[in-house]
C-alpha cells in the first residue's frame, strides 16, 4: 500500500483547513445544517469525505442534517456543547482552544504563544477576520494561517516560482510542527474527555489525524514523474 505522504491530497488543502477553522470558530447553526442537507452541501460533504480523516465528522454532519424538522433543536444542542467546551462555560471541563492554555507554564491564556502568533500574523501580513474576536493563538486562527500559506504556495507554483513555492511549503510544515502539533494532541484529549455528544471529540480527532498526514505530505521527498 502506498504511503499517504507520497499521495496528492484528496481535498484541496486550503479548503480543508478553512473548513476545519470554520467548525472550530463558531457553533453550527440551523441554517448551516440546512445548507449541508441541500444539493451543494451534499456535494461538499462528498468531496470532504475523500479525505479519510474527515469521514467521522462528515458522517455526523450528515446525520445532523438528515431531519429537517429537527435542525433547530440539533443546532441548539451543538451550541450548548460548543459553549461548554470552548467558551469556558464548562469550568474544569473546558477544552481551551488556545495554544497558551497548553504551552504556557501555568496553563493560562494570553501568554507567549499569543504574542508569537500576533508577531507571525504581522510578519506574514495576514489580517484576522474582524468578526472573530479571539486571541491570535486560537485554533481557528492558526488553521486559517495554514490555509493562507497553502494558497500562497499554490499561487507561487502556478506562476512558475518554484523556489517561493518550496519555501512556503517548508514554512507550512514548520508552522504545523511548532504552532499546532505542539498542543493539539492535548487539546483533542480534552475534547474526547469532556465532549458530551462526541461531535467535537470527533472533530478534534479528525484535525489531529489530518495534521499528521498533511505534514507527511509536505515533507515527503519530491518524486519524478
Amino acid at each position: 500500500m502506498a504511503d499517504l505522504s507520497t499521495l496528492a491530497p484528496a481535498v484541496e488543502r486550503p479548503l480543508a483547513y478553512r473548513w476545519l477553522a470554520g467548525l472550530f470558530s463558531s457553533e453550527l447553526t440551523a441554517e448551516t445544517l440546512k445548507a449541508y442537507g441541500g444539493p451543494d452541501g451534499r456535494v461538499a460533504l462528498t468531496s470532504l469525505e475523500d479525505e479519510p480523516a474527515f469521514r467521522p465528522v462528515v458522517a455526523r454532519i450528515r446525520a445532523l442534517a438528515s431531519e429537517p424538522d429537527r435542525l433547530r433543536d440539533r443546532a441548539l444542542d451543538l451550541a450548548a456543547d460548543y459553549s461548554l467546551l470552548f467558551l469556558g462555560v464548562g469550568g474544569p471541563r473546558t477544552a481551551h482552544p488556545y495554544a497558551s492554555a497548553y504551552l504556557s507554564d501555568k496553563g493560562t491564556l494570553f501568554q507567549g504563544p499569543t504574542s508569537e502568533m500576533a508577531e507571525m500574523l504581522r510578519r506574514l501580513d495576514i489580517a484576522v477576520v474582524d468578526t472573530m474576536k479571539e486571541p491570535p493563538d486560537h485554533i481557528a486562527i492558526e488553521l486559517s494561517v495554514v490555509a493562507e500559506l497553502a494558497e500562497r504556495a499554490e499561487a507561487a507554483a502556478l506562476r512558475g516560482d518554484r523556489q517561493e513555492a518550496m519555501r512556503l511549503k517548508a514554512e507550512q510544515a514548520a508552522f504545523i510542527d511548532t504552532q499546532l502539533l505542539s498542543w493539539v494532541l492535548a487539546f483533542a484529549a480534552d475534547c474526547r474527555e469532556h465532549d458530551r455528544s462526541g461531535f467535537y471529540a470527533d472533530l478534534a480527532a479528525a484535525l489531529t489525524a489530518y495534521l499528521h498526514t498533511d505534514r507527511e505530505r509536505l515533507t515527503a521527498p519530491a518524486t519524478s514523474g
